[in-house]
């Protein structure tokens, strides 16, 4: 059954946050088109209406964050990884811009994720746990 969904091109994290709330949406795809030279991103997002069939409670998404605090909002919120996005605030400051979704009960799946890896790493990685990838970025 189709839902509603939205594109938008050049995004503060405000104007994203805005456009949720305004649709009743979630992000289904994120993209960091830029960095302003005050280190805030852009954003290229793809949302779709968060009910009926599409409606995943509990969702969330963030912004400037290190791979610490990725690892400990995964832990805090028994959530996975549906976007993963790096970028540099300027000064070779990286931060990731994420999405993740609850996974627990009937949502739980096995997943894993790697940051900056190189091609051998992730095909060991690959061979290994005999998962395969959903989404790669350089």
């Amino acid at each position: 059954m189709p839902t509603d969904w939205w594109t938008y091109d050049n995004l503060t994290p405000q104007q994203l946050t805005d456009r949720i709330a305004e649709h009743g949406a979630r992000i289904v795809g994120l993209e960091v088109t830029a960095v302003t030279g005050a280190g805030e991103p852009r954003f290229t997002a793809r949302l779709v209406h968060n009910s009926g069939a599409y409606a995943v409670p509990g969702w969330s998404w963030y912004y400037d964050q290190t791979p610490e605090q990725i690892t400990t909002l995964i832990n805090a919120n028994s959530a996975r990884l549906i976007e993963l996005e790096r970028y540099d605030r300027g000064g070779g400051q990286i931060r990731y811009a994420l999405v993740m979704m609850p996974n627990t009960g009937k949502m739980a799946r096995g997943w894993s994720y790697l940051l900056g890896a190189t091609r051998a790493q992730i095909a060991a990685h690959i061979a290994a746990s005999e998962a395969r990838p959903i989404d790669l970025d350089a």
